[in-house]
């Protein structure tokens, strides 16, 4: 079972906020709001850093730090003036540290840490944040 796919099913327990919770292919298609009730999330890998390999002999063997981006969707609940009557994204957020933060997948060597958020944009009456997660693993050359 892949990193991602244990992130997702975590993100998805029981008494999950979110209706969805799908991966990079799914949201390349979204263009300004994703299909389906708010709110959302996405799992992908941001960045991928190796270090150096760390045997002096034999095979290749080194520690990659893996950011996955959290990107959450949700709707901006407003009164008419456009003042905020309840931002559900405060809450989004903690609930996938919460969910996160100091756990780790099968493939994982060390537990899941915050590394940093962003607003990606607003539009469309939607906010998209990234919450993004160091979750790193180890790589070898194959035998």
């Amino acid at each position: 079972m892949s990193d991602l796919h244990e992130i997702k099913g975590r993100l998805l327990s029981v008494g999950t906020p979110f209706y969805s919770v799908r991966g990079a292919s799914t949201l390349s298609q979204v263009k300004d709001r994703p299909d389906g009730p708010l709110p959302q999330a996405f799992v992908i890998v941001a960045e991928d850093m190796a270090q150096d390999n760390s045997r002096a002999t034999g095979g290749v063997f080194q520690r990659l730090e893996r950011d996955i981006a959290i990107v959450i969707v949700a709707e901006h609940l407003g009164d008419a003036d456009g003042a905020d009557v309840q931002d559900p994204l405060e809450a989004l957020k903690d609930y996938v540290r919460r969910q996160l933060l100091g756990w780790q997948t099968s493939e994982m060597v060390d537990v899941i840490t915050y590394v940093r958020g962003e607003t990606m944009e607003a539009v469309d009456g939607c906010v998209w944040f990234a919450a993004y997660y160091s979750a790193p693993q180890y790589i070898e050359e194959a035998s």
